[in-house]
């Protein structure tokens, strides 16, 4: 029997193991759903566009930190939120195999004689 520690730390793995492919398709291909990551990935002010939509994009189609008139490459910071996420999934599943249900047996009582 599982205990709802190790149910929550599954559940979280597993969403933090969906949030790295997320992470990286959005990033590099259509940055509109992880706009709540611009104040991780972008600095105050900026935030996560694709350089395609730039004329003459410097950056070759990556992710980018956008103003009216600063533009700067997100690649890296990307990539450490992806892999950030990757490494918290697998300290959940590692955590989650050190909880020990709690018995629901009964104590083992010695047997006099």
């Amino acid at each position: 029997m599982r205990s709802p520690g190790q149910i929550v730390l599954t559940w979280i793995g597993r969403l933090l193991l969906l949030a790295v492919p997320f992470v990286l398709v959005c990033g590099f291909f259509y940055p509109g759903p992880i706009q709540f990551l611009d104040r991780i990935a972008c600095d105050e002010g900026l935030t996560l566009a694709r350089d395609a939509n730039q004329p003459n994009a410097p950056f070759d189609n990556r992710p980018i930190c956008e103003s009216d008139s600063f533009l700067t490459d997100a690649t890296d910071r990307i990539l450490a939120i992806a892999t950030a996420s990757l490494i918290l999934a697998i300290g959940a599943y590692t955590f989650r195999s050190h909880i020990t249900p709690r018995s629901l047996s009964a104590p083992r009582v010695p047997q006099h004689v």
